[in-house]
């Protein structure tokens, strides 16, 4: 059984207590004003949250898979909407494998930027007509001299307008070598930012506060230490981020579950049928009892494959 150390344990409070303060009452209001207010995203920033899977090199906290997911469980808990986690979530697993495939480069230029809360760095790989399936997409990247030309398409991207309106990008994956199908993709970072860039916005269903949307890429140039990783060999690159985002997917969910079932155990404690507490009749524990050993066996599980 997995045992936090005392430093998790010194950061769980932590974040417990920021996102209990500052995220918790506005929660639902990032739904409806479909954003995260900027002093939220800072001071996520000024506690080393934001890619805090980054190299202290680079400005990141430099913490380990299982620590991530204990930020993720406390902003989790704090906001029913999902929002903030996927914020945070995005960039720890998509930070991981920049910090660890990325050129020295690009790290330098992109991290520092991230930390802050000044940038947002996403993941891209959907596409409208291929959806999860990475190598049935279209977008394709080739060789230009020292840099590389990409056209195509993204679509059901997190964080899309947080990168055009504020800076940043996303890390995404093109055919370069097409008839090699999986074998023949490459990873690398794409700004946002960059002339052949056009945004499309579309409304999502729950965590509003971030914006979903996608966008076409018209002969977008990017330089050489883009690439992330290997060329050609994209498709097992972007697996290891998919393993990372999942775990934390798994804990954030559970987390969520979780806090929903306390507030219906409180509930069920105050409402009053037949002169009695809900809480009195043993239909109802049995099943809050049930409800409760599966989202946590559901949440261990998250941590064992963050800390596999």
């Amino acid at each position: 059984m997995l045992e936090f150390t005392e430093e998790q344990k010194l950061i769980r409070q932590s974040v417990a207590e920021f996102a209990q303060k500052k995220i918790a009452p506005i929660a639902l209001s990032m739904e409806e004003k479909k954003e995260i207010p900027q002093d939220v995203i800072k001071g996520m920033g000024e506690l080393g949250l934001l890619a805090c899977t980054a190299d202290p090199a680079y400005g990141g906290s430099g913490l380990d898979a299982v620590t991530a997911g204990v930020i993720a469980e406390e902003l989790a808990k704090a906001d029913c909407t999902g929002s903030t986690c996927v914020f945070y979530l995005v960039q720890a697993a998509w930070g991981f494998l920049l910090n660890k495939y990325g050129t020295e480069e690009a790290k330098k230029e992109i991290f520092p930027n991230v930390v802050k809360g000044d940038w947002f760095l996403g993941i891209a790989t959907t596409e409208s007509g291929a959806g999860s399936d990475v190598v049935g997409g279209r977008t394709m990247i080739k060789k230009d001299g020292d840099d590389f030309i990409v056209n195509g398409e993204k679509m059901y991207i997190s964080g899309v307008r947080e990168a055009v309106t504020h800076g940043g990008g996303h890390v995404t994956i093109a055919h370069q070598t097409a008839d090699l199908g999986s074998r023949g993709m490459t990873v690398f970072y794409l700004p946002l930012t960059a002339d052949g860039i056009t945004p499309t916005y579309i409304a999502d269903l729950g965590r509003e506060g971030i914006s979903c949307g996608g966008f076409s890429i018209d002969n977008v140039k990017i330089p050489k230490h883009y690439i992330i990783g290997e060329e050609n060999k994209g498709f097992y690159i972007i697996h290891e981020g998919y393993e990372y985002a999942r775990a934390l997917i798994a804990v954030i969910c559970a987390a969520a579950g979780l806090k929903s079932l306390e507030n219906g155990m409180n509930y069920v404690k105050e409402r009053k049928v037949f002169g009695r507490p809900l809480a009195k009749f043993q239909e109802i524990n049995f099943r809050l009892a049930e409800h409760y050993t599966r989202l946590e066996m559901l949440k261990r599980l998250g941590y064992e494959a963050l800390e596999a």
